[in-house]
């Protein structure tokens, strides 16, 4: 894929950098001449080896760094290459220019070795650019290689910080669930269980026919034994409120409901909630433990891909609604193990319905309208 408005390299910067490692090559050069070829020429010609490889060094660092943002703009994406194709490129360009310059101004003034050995420094001065290139292609890929991890480990903390979220999430929805399950055997059975003994025992004390005195203080205690229980049961009740809801506010408690259950089921679940107040306490309760019961039914029975889960208010009225691509059933066939008499008794007490469609191999929607309370 070709790649546009690149920045521009530093040329200058870049020239700078390449020149001295053409003059320290041109150094090595001098010092050999002086000390093992017995060379005596002027200075100038001297400082002319040196300055040669370093204008020449600086040029193809420039050329160099051209080429390879103008492949890079052709669509050649591996920088191994375009580095290579540039080295072979500035060596070439590099030893025409040492060996034309040799051949018109050096020849006059050198005899037959001197030119020799310095076709020999030419060709010697394209293998110290390789071996400098190679160096610095090795340390820039060392340098990649560095940076690649370092971003990997950051990604892996991020990861590792984003598990580790997740599974106090977990288990404070393990928790939350728990409670909701004790909250529910207790509203649903011990509950009504009392609600029962209380009215038997009101209803005794309208039967007709004289009530002695023990039996009135019997009647009067088993009475006042039953409120008192039934008040501990409300108040327990109570204390197992979901945990999310109490710490989060029911926007935030519901997506995050939903998003651990969308982890855990595989379901894609859609969540669209636009929730700023106007429910009771009571009924803001009600609406999370009807998304609770919802999504597990999707979970235990639908075998569904995807799901929704939104929450908004339409004038007074607060609409919910999940829904589910699921096997879906025939409402008038299934059992009351499926907690859809509880959905429903939970929306009566909110003040509010419940209304369930589904059809088999076409999905589930459950609907609640609730009433918002006026403060």
């Amino acid at each position: 894929m070709m790649e546009e408005n690149l920045p521009r390299p530093p040329y200058l910067k870049i020239f700078l950098i390449s020149s001295p490692v053409g003059a320290i090559f041109g150094i090595i050069i001098v010092t050999a001449l002086s000390f093992f070829w017995d060379t005596t020429w002027p200075l100038n010609y001297y400082l002319l080896i040196v300055l040669f490889p370093a204008l020449v060094s600086g040029g193809g660092g420039v050329l160099g760094s051209f080429l390879e943002v103008t492949l890079q703009q052709k669509g050649w994406g591996d920088e191994g290459l375009r580095r290579g194709v540039g080295f072979l490129v500035v060596s070439l360009l590099g030893l025409v220019l040492g060996l034309t310059v040799l051949a018109i101004w050096g020849r006059p003034l050198m005899d037959e070795a001197v030119f020799r050995n310095a076709v020999i420094i030419v060709f010697g001065g394209i293998f110290f650019g390789g071996a400098i290139a190679l160096f610095d292609y090795r340390r820039w890929k060392v340098r990649r290689r560095m940076m690649e991890l370092e971003v990997e480990n950051r990604f892996l903390g991020e990861l590792a910080h984003r598990d580790q979220l997740l599974q106090e999430a977990t288990r404070n929805l393990i928790v939350a669930e728990e409670r909701n399950r004790m909250a529910r055997e207790l509203h649903d059975s011990i509950s009504q269980g009392v609600h029962g003994i209380v009215y038997g025992i009101q209803s005794l004390r309208e039967q007709p026919g004289n009530v002695g005195q023990r039996e009135k203080e019997i009647l009067d205690h088993l009475e006042a034994t039953s409120e008192a229980t039934l008040q501990e049961l409300q108040e327990l009740i109570g204390e197992l409120k979901p945990s999310l809801l109490e710490d989060q506010g029911l926007e935030e408690a519901l997506r995050l409901y939903g998003d651990l259950f969308a982890r855990r089921q595989g379901v894609d679940l859609k969540i669209e909630i636009d929730y700023r107040g106007g429910l009771s306490p009571e009924q803001e309760v009600a609406l999370y433990r009807i998304v609770q019961e919802a999504l597990s039914n999707i979970g235990r029975h639908a075998r569904a891909k995807r799901a929704e889960l939104s929450l908004r208010k339409e004038g007074g009225v607060f609409l919910l609604e999940v829904s589910d691509d699921g096997k879906g059933f025939a409402p008038e066939t299934v059992s009351r193990g499926q907690g859809l008499d509880n959905m429903a008794t939970r929306a009566r007490q909110a003040n509010g319905w419940l209304e369930v469609n589904s059809r088999p191999g076409e999905g589930t929607t459950v609907k609640v309208e609730l009433t918002g309370y006026i403060k």
